[in-house]
């Protein structure tokens, strides 16, 4: 497994990203777009489970990690060409597309803007605009940075995130809340500024437009008990595709990846090499949309 590290500038802003090359697995590279509190190194255990399999591609895109600050009044045009530009760099034709969270609308917009470069997408996490319900919620995390009280904006995060309902059983619920109540608290100020600007991008940018959906093979999953981008809101993403599969994870809400890892690892892992994605333990019932491929569900 070779390693190349790279550094880009679009209109004067500062990005990186992460290309892994793999001698004995497939070329097509999987592409991680990260999530509001991710960066390219919180994908460790996805690179290391897909190492053998294909290459990879991890982009920390402007204001995400240590990338440049990037101002509210950039929407997700600027990072669809920031993709186009790292994807056009490399020499790379087409990827599959791993997204979670802040990472799926502009993977959305960039599987729609460039069907031809995209082979499969994933959107975990995705919803077409922030509802009216969790609006009021996601300013206050705004305002509680902007007033340095840390601890409440920890709290108003979670609830937000995290399904803390104790009749609700979540997978190693006590764990996930310790351990990102602690990442959360240690933010930097460069951080700080970051997902201020970042969430006030998602305030104001319009609802996705999921009426002409790319014409791809998608996989679109959440948590069963996720609060925030709740199943209904995925499902209906999944209903605007021609060719999709839509299922939800057991015991997990927004935080799935750390709720359930082996088996959101053994989904992707799944569709991205096309096996049956039918009777995974972790997963509830999946619902397809399109014509299915031989092995229920391994469509093209």
């Amino acid at each position: 497994m070779s390693v190349h590290e790279v550094e880009l500038s679009l209109d004067g802003y500062r990005y990186f990203a992460r290309q892994i090359d793999c001698e004995k697995g497939e070329q097509e590279p999987i592409l991680f777009l990260s999530g509001a509190f991710q960066n390219m190194d919180a994908w460790d255990k996805f690179v290391r489970y897909f190492k053998d399999k294909c290459a990879m591609v991890l982009i920390d895109l402007p204001g995400v990690g240590k990338s440049d600050l990037l101002p509210e009044e950039y929407g997700l045009d600027y990072l669809v060409r920031g993709v186009v530009q790292l994807l056009d760099h490399l020499r790379i034709d087409r990827v599959k597309i791993l997204s979670a969270s802040y990472g799926t609308p502009i993977a959305y917009e960039f599987a729609k803007k460039r069907t031809n470069r995209v082979s499969r997408l994933i959107l975990a996490g995705i919803m077409k605009e922030i509802p009216p319900d969790s609006r009021d919620n996601v300013i206050r995390t705004v305002e509680h940075l902007q007033h340095g009280r840390t601890e409440m904006f920890a709290d108003e995060v979670i609830n937000g995130l995290m399904n803390t309902d104790p009749s609700i059983e979540i997978n190693r619920r006590k764990l996930v809340i310790k351990l990102f109540r602690s990442q959360l608290l240690q933010l930097t100020p460069d951080l700080v500024e970051k997902y201020i600007a970042n969430t006030r991008r998602l305030l104001n940018h319009p609802p996705l437009r999921i009426d002409n959906s790319p014409d791809v093979p998608a996989l679109i999953f959440t948590g069963e008990h996720d609060p925030f981008t709740k199943p209904e809101y995925c499902r209906e993403i999944a209903d605007s595709f021609r060719n999709s599969a839509f299922t939800t994870i057991r015991q997990a809400d927004h935080i799935f990846h750390l709720e359930q890892f082996d088996t959101v690892i053994q989904l992707c892992d799944r569709f991205f090499f096309k096996n049956a994605l039918d009777g995974l333990p972790g997963c509830n019932s999946m619902e397809y949309r399109g014509i299915l491929g031989d092995g229920g569900g391994s469509f093209d």
